[in-house]
């Protein structure tokens, strides 16, 4: 798939079989004999990627498997609707659903395991095979690409891996890497994602066979780990002391599916009122003598506050209060408020 929006070239990333062949080459590639049969295939999935990966695989078979069973729960914080999404397919698709956040050995029963944006412990099974989206070792745990995106990385990815005690330190069974062009909002970065996902399941579904199942995978290079934190609402509020740059990269990596980026407004006169940034532009800088005072309001263009940061200046394009309705500033003399002053 590949359009202007997506920050990769055919060269980056090999998607050659199409959904309607898939099946028919890989049985040619893997058994001449013709007597072949697929993996059988239970998705763990969760969230956005994980409904993605579902209908990649069981609406457009991306991906030569047998889907028995998916299982996915609901995720708070993530607003898209995609749980009943992922229901939707399997009714259409006559597929066994199963809505839990632990699921037992008998839900599943195959092959593979595939885990896709799941965020809970589940019984140990041969055929598990976790997606976790960073280009491990770097950042093992909790939002990666969020994480990468706010620090301006340049490339992310895909890891399959094999589970082990620890999280995300199994073998490597396939990694899938795309550049990244800025700005970047964590919307278009999952669209990005999408075929990295379905490249590194064909990997491993190539590697599989019936009598030795899954290969034992690559040791991770466990002195270069990095480790991406987990992130709650204290962690969606914009600091204004930081640089304008990483600000934008910020508001951009924390949009839908989430909830998106949460500032605080105040006139000297008004009330505070909370709001949710949704667009952002970095602006030239201004060199102010004495305090620079980051979060005031230095003008106003078209409606739009253009607001001192850390270093560097940002312009709110699109904004919304706690209603959801649209937020217009029209006092100069007013500021943006960072955490340190509530």
């Amino acid at each position: 798939r590949a359009s202007a929006s997506y920050p990769f070239s055919p060269l980056d990333i090999d998607i050659s079989l199409s959904h309607s062949t898939a099946g028919a080459e890989w049985c040619e590639l893997g058994n001449e004999g013709g007597d072949f049969m697929l993996p059988s295939v239970v998705l763990l999935a969760g969230g956005t990627k994980g409904r993605d990966f579902v209908r990649a695989i069981v609406v457009n078979h991306e991906v030569p498997c047998t889907v028995s069973r998916v299982v996915s729960y609901p995720q708070p914080g993530v607003v898209d609707g995609f749980l009943e999404d992922i229901k939707q397919i399997c009714e259409q698709h006559s597929i066994l659903f199963t809505e839990t956040q632990r699921p037992g050995l008998a839900d599943m029963e195959s092959d593979i395991v595939f885990l896709v944006g799941w965020q809970f412990l589940t019984p140990p099974h041969p055929g598990q095979v976790v997606f976790h989206d960073s280009i491990l070792p770097r950042f093992r745990g909790f939002c990666p690409t969020v994480c990468a995106l706010i620090q301006g990385e340049r490339e992310i990815g895909v890891s399959a891996l094999r589970p082990v005690a620890e999280a995300d330190k199994g073998p490597i069974l396939a990694v899938v890497k795309i550049p990244v062009t800025y700005p970047m909002t964590i919307h278009d970065a999952f669209e990005a994602l999408r075929p990295c996902y379905v490249q590194a399941a064909r990997e491993v579904v190539s590697n599989w066979s019936r009598e030795a199942g899954l290969p034992a995978g690559v040791e991770q290079d466990h002195a270069n780990a990095t480790w991406s934190i987990w992130r709650d609402a204290d962690d969606m509020v914009v600091d204004w002391n930081l640089s304008s740059d990483e600000i934008h990269r910020t508001v951009d990596a924390l949009g839908t599916p989430y909830s998106g980026a949460k500032t605080s407004w105040k006139a000297s006169d008004q009330m505070v009122i909370d709001l949710v940034l949704e667009s952002v532009e970095v602006r030239p800088d201004v060199i102010f003598e004495g305090r620079r005072s980051p979060g005031k309001v230095w003008r106003i263009e078209s409606g739009c506050p253009v607001v001192v940061c850390g270093s560097g200046m940002l312009k709110v394009l699109r904004a919304r209060d706690g209603d959801g309705n649209p937020f217009v500033v029209e006092k100069l003399r007013s500021r943006f408020l960072s955490p340190h002053h509530w």
